[in-house]
């Protein structure tokens, strides 16, 4: 086994879980860590530019121009991704909350199907795809993704309270409180590979006019 392969004696490689690490990747994580994202995002660039287009390169990528919020940048660096790992776990959903956050919400709910195909029980994809079938304006379909979040998670609020929503009678009070329930729930979701979503303030219920 080469130095390279085993990251010793200076090489520039590293190990972990017994698969080699780019070096570029672990400098970037590691300016990552120190808050530095725009210095982590062009270490990643400078390795792709040297030919170290990896999937994992691309995904460290995708991450950190999510949190940079170049939304555009970060669906074309997920579909380089997609165009490498067609079923990766995370690209789809990733790139179906870049979609989210543009207001792009056809092409967010086929990202968020494309994700439920890897992972049909993955509870974010589900409540994404029921908030994207609300935007537009298809509450029937949205009724069944959320329902669906709620068979995993009974009292999981956003759910509930989207399954509650009549959007003839509600339309602007729904966009409003939709707004505030993703900036929430899906944000922390949404680079956070299998974490579950955690609310910590309770919704408004909508009381529906008698």
């Amino acid at each position: 086994m080469s130095a390279k392969q085993t990251g010793s004696n200076g090489a520039p490689g590293a190990r972990a879980n017994g698969k080699v690490v780019s070096p570029a990747l672990a400098r970037s994580v590691a300016l990552h860590l120190e808050g530095k994202r725009k210095e982590a995002l062009r270490e990643l660039n400078t390795a792709i530019e040297n030919g170290d287009e990896t999937a994992e390169i691309l995904a460290a990528k995708g991450h950190v121009q999510f949190e940079l919020e170049q939304y555009e940048d970060a669906i074309k660096t997920y579909e380089k991704l997609l165009a490498i790992v067609s079923r990766h776990p995370t690209a789809n959903f990733n790139l179906g909350i870049c979609y989210e956050k543009l207001g792009r919400w056809q092409e967010a709910s086929d990202a968020f199907i494309k994700a439920l195909e890897t992972d049909p029980q993955r509870v974010e994809a589900n409540l994404g795809l029921g908030i994207c079938l609300l935007h537009q304006e298809k509450p029937e379909s949205a009724i069944e993704y959320f329902d669906k979040v709620l068979e995993r998670q009974s009292s999981h609020e956003t759910a509930m309270f989207g399954k509650a929503v009549d959007l003839d009678n509600h339309r602007r009070t729904v966009v409003s409180c939709f707004r505030r329930a993703k900036s929430r729930l899906l944000r922390a979701a949404a680079h956070q590979q299998g974490a579950r979503q955690q609310s910590t303030e309770q919704e408004k219920l909508i009381t529906h006019k008698s």
